[in-house]
């Protein structure tokens, strides 16, 4: 779409274009911006009969002008050696910046979904306009508030309509810390952590830790305001359910900084801020400690918010996709919608909408009968009385699995090859297997027919040279990794993917497809891990038009296929040699 067109399209607003635009150089998390898109696009076309489409990533229609191109702008960023989004999130290169900059039509509105800094500045630099819109950190209510932040004055000033008023959030969080008291009285865990200083992990890749500098801020950098804060009290550590590791290193460094061990605080956040316990809350910028405020509780943010409420107007999700609202906020010159917005929506509707709970779901099911009632009715009672019998009939082979137990601990070589059974000795055993007669009547685990055994030989065949490649260092990748080449002890040559700052092993080379696999030979066996067999087909093709032959594409039923295979042989050759004892 050419520019003038553009101007032509917004005739009826104030605005010379209204268009989609966001963190390009973050590449997770895309589909949370478009689906933040994919929400409002209808509202804003009844409301003012024009469509935003959508960002310009991944060939998708965009309201940008036509000359824009996402693919030059990401290689002016490689060009200034920026590898990583947190690099440039607070400022792009001088060349990128302009590059977006012309692109941004004066007088034109950007619709972004967690906007970057470096956005905003190329948006003020073309006299521009933007709406910032994101998830309320406050996500204690009935459903999700968005927040959202313009530098239009009028936009601004007709949002003042639709603010959810402070009185609204606090009842909010008085009904869940009534339902979390109540709760609490009735069971045995229930315990005390009056006069605690609670310590809120966040991923360690978080947004809101991105300094100035391009760099992440980590909890050593506040040791002096950590200890004051400690001082006389008893400091827990509740870590991010995502961070792993990361969560490790930072309460060893909690540790480092008080000079003594800390406990980790299981605890969901909503029952910690709705008990009746005297806590305080501290943390780097995690948006629990904004929440504090309106359960009576103190909190004490070392950096700084990524969303200040002080900055941010905060609306109902209905209001945020009713078309009356777009239509109030935006001005067309048209009439007023005929139809304004839903009548009613159900309770949690962006949180299921989304697929986005955080910490409420624990608070809206655990120690609830209703969910309980649910799982027996819907065949969890059946299940249970099945765990029964299975625990009842191992208790009754009991006294085999001692005599294989006392077998394994009695025979050390034994116990090796049980952890170390590698390719090798699974190829002897399924050819020993395959011409046993015995073994022939039995039946292969999850359903694995004899057919299947020569596709899975010629797979551990292949990667018993060594001379393997792994595509994909996303989920999938990394659980072959880590469930299978560690276990064999067979190391790929490295691990190739179209974004080289996703790395999950030290110990292989993470290489960018395809710019950076240009030496490696095409003859090399190339096994694809990813989830979606629509994805694989789009790499495949990719592949082999950069001569790649040898392509196996493994999905998780293939994998655990072979996993099962190799515990299954490995037991039976115990069981058997302990017979034969």
């Amino acid at each position: 779409m050419e520019n003038k067109n553009i101007k032509n399209f917004c005739h009826n607003l104030e605005f010379s274009c209204i268009a989609c635009l966001d963190d390009l150089l973050r590449e997770e998390w895309w589909p949370a911006k478009n689906f933040f898109y994919d929400l409002i696009r209808e509202p804003i076309k009844i409301a003012c009969g024009i469509d935003i489409k959508t960002s310009p990533r991944h060939g998708e229609e965009h309201n940008l002008p036509s000359t824009f191109n996402i693919k030059h702008f990401i290689n002016l960023c490689s060009l200034e050696g920026i590898k990583h989004w947190w690099e440039a999130y607070y400022r792009l290169s001088e060349k990128a910046e302009n590059y977006i900059s012309s692109h941004i039509l004066e007088n034109a509105l950007i619709i972004s979904y967690e906007m970057p800094p470096w956005l905003e500045k190329c948006i003020l630099k073309s006299k521009a306009y933007f709406l910032d819109i994101r998830i309320s950190p406050l996500r204690f209510g009935s459903d999700l508030y968005i927040a959202i932040r313009t530098n239009n004055l009028l936009i601004n000033d007709r949002l003042r309509k639709y603010i959810i008023p402070d009185e609204e959030i606090r009842l909010e969080a008085s009904l869940m810390a009534a339902s979390v008291r109540h709760l609490r009285r009735y069971t045995s865990k229930n315990r005390s952590l009056d006069g605690s200083l609670i310590y809120i992990g966040q991923t360690a890749y978080d947004a809101s830790l991105v300094s100035i500098n391009g760099n992440f801020v980590r909890v050593a950098e506040f040791s002096d305001k950590i200890r004051e804060l400690g001082k006389g009290k008893y400091l827990f550590y509740k870590p991010h359910p995502n961070a792993e590791s990361f969560a490790k290193h930072e309460k060893e460094e909690l540790e480092r900084i008080l000079g003594k061990s800390i406990k980790v605080c299981y605890e969901n956040i909503y029952t910690l801020l709705g008990s009746d316990d005297n806590i305080e809350l501290i943390g780097i910028s995690s948006g629990s400690l904004q929440e504090a405020k309106y359960f009576n509780k103190n909190a004490y943010i070392l950096y700084k918010p990524i969303c200040d409420l002080e900055k941010y107007v905060q609306v109902r999700f209905n209001d945020f996709i009713s078309p009356i609202f777009w239509y109030d906020i935006l001005k067309p010159d048209c009439s007023p919608p005929h139809f304004t917005k839903l009548p009613s929506i159900r309770e949690n509707h962006l949180r299921f909408l989304h697929n986005v709970w955080w910490g409420y779901s624990s608070f809206l099911i655990e120690g609830r009968h209703f969910f309980v009632e649910c799982f027996e009715r819907s065949g969890g009672l059946e299940l249970k009385n099945r765990i029964i019998k299975l625990e009842r009939d191992l208790y009754e082979t009991k006294n085999f699995l001692k005599k294989i137990l006392k077998y394994i601990l009695s025979k050390e070589a034994s116990l090796n090859f049980l952890k170390t059974l590698n390719v090798e000795e699974v190829e002897y055993l399924i050819k020993v297997f395959s011409s046993s007669e015995e073994e022939q009547k039995r039946d292969w685990p999850l359903g694995l027919e004899k057919s299947d055994l020569t596709e899975i030989l010629q797979f551990l065949l292949r990667l018993k040279s060594k001379e393997f490649v792994i595509y994909g260092a996303g989920e999938a990748g990394y659980i072959f990794f880590r469930d299978f080449c560690k276990e064999f002890k067979v190391l790929p040559l490295c691990i190739m993917d179209r974004y080289s700052q996703r790395r999950f092993s030290e110990e292989v080379p993470t290489l960018k497809f395809p710019e950076e696999v240009q030496n490696l030979p095409r003859d090399l066996q190339i096994i694809v891990a990813v989830k979606s067999k629509d994805l694989y087909d789009e790499i495949r093709e990719d592949l082999i038009n950069e001569g790649f032959i040898n392509i196996f594409f493994l999905d998780n039923n293939s994998l655990n296929q072979i996993q099962s295979l190799r515990l299954f042989l490995a037991i039976h050759v115990l069981k058997a040699n302990a017979y034969h004892d």
